[in-house]
């Protein structure tokens, strides 16, 4: 099962992950496999381990998207190395596709946007955004792009018409994640035991949002394997339903009645920690063991302030009156 440790204290999980590194070592010459989001973090992470045993060797740090690529190439037969559908693929080839798009029914938008001239800066920026937005559809609306690759679909805009032209030439299912993890899902459903090329144990260490499709695939696979999320939590409450003030206004435009029921929270965490939120709540809504390891923060200094009243939920701007209501 996906176990989750919670805590508002990075170095606290660290410190849990160093502990069941050390209480249970993996054999030596298999990696531990930390995920992470940035380079950074896999730098502090990897001193901070070095620290607490003596040395930190034979770790991988990979990022989400290119750890989900290389278990495809573990698990799934014949799948290349590079994916024609990485982002950097993906702009040269609709850098190569434009010119002729541009000159068909239904991308007159993009012709206008072009120009007569064939500025190829121009041109390359534009195929950059466009591979960058079919990037996220693959990640988090895979369903477009299912819908889009049928062969009776109907293709309503341009960016449908022009996915269709990028897939021409591929395989039939295209060799992009939407479809491998479609497979590899079904894979893990069929398997009764631990498929070859999945780790023993894998750590998601940092992550402050998921594609939900990601996150589904690691439940799935905590069936065959120890996988544990630390989670960088501000508050030891639940935050998953906190509601901004301007989120707040509009419900009252709409009823007429102060919306009391909508707790704002601090309103720092309320309007900047929207994605933490959802991943969050994704969280709460699989099926996962959970462990707490957090520490009130000591009201010393005006940060110890925010950050007590961040942990606690309260916002600092309601009266006590207002408060009372509540």
């Amino acid at each position: 099962m996906l176990k989750v440790v919670y805590s508002n204290d990075m170095l606290q999980l660290a410190a849990r992950l160093a502990e069941q590194q050390k209480s249970a070592p993996l054999p030596p010459l298999e990696a531990e496999i930390i995920i992470v989001q940035s380079n950074e973090l896999s730098r502090w992470l990897s001193l901070y381990i070095a620290q607490h045993h003596g040395i930190a060797s034979h770790i991988d740090f990979p990022y989400p998207s290119a750890y989900i690529w290389a278990l495809f190439r573990r698990v799934l037969p014949e799948i290349p190395h590079e994916s024609a559908f990485s982002k950097v693929a993906m702009t040269w080839r609709i850098f190569d596709l434009l010119p002729v798009c541009s000159q068909q029914p239904g991308f007159e938008v993009v012709a206008g946007y072009l120009g007569e001239e064939d500025d190829v800066v121009k041109r390359y920026g534009l195929a950059h955004r466009i591979a960058d937005s079919f990037d996220q559809y693959l990640m988090y609306r895979p369903d477009w792009i299912k819908d889009w690759e049928k062969a009776d679909a109907s293709l309503p805009h341009w960016q449908a018409k022009l996915w269709k032209h990028l897939t021409k030439k591929e395989p039939k299912p295209a060799l992009h994640r939407a479809n491998l993890l479609d497979q590899l899902t079904h894979y893990l459903w069929q398997s009764e035991k631990r498929p070859e090329g999945l780790p023993r144990r894998l750590a998601i260490f940092g992550i402050s949002a998921l594609p939900p499709v990601y996150l589904e695939l690691y439940v799935l696979m905590a069936k065959f394997c120890d996988i544990t999320l630390y989670f960088l939590s501000p508050s030891e409450g639940y935050w998953g339903d906190l509601q901004d003030s301007k989120r707040k206004s509009q419900q009252v435009l709409k009823t007429g009645e102060e919306a009391y029921f909508l707790d704002t929270g601090h309103p720092l965490l309320a309007s900047l920690g929207k994605q933490g939120q959802e991943f969050f709540e994704q969280i709460q809504g699989c099926e996962h063991e959970s462990e707490s390891i957090f520490s009130s923060p000591e009201k010393k200094h005006l940060l110890g302030y925010i950050q007590r009243d961040i942990y606690d939920l309260y916002d600092p701007s309601l009266s006590g009156q207002k408060r009372a209501n509540l």
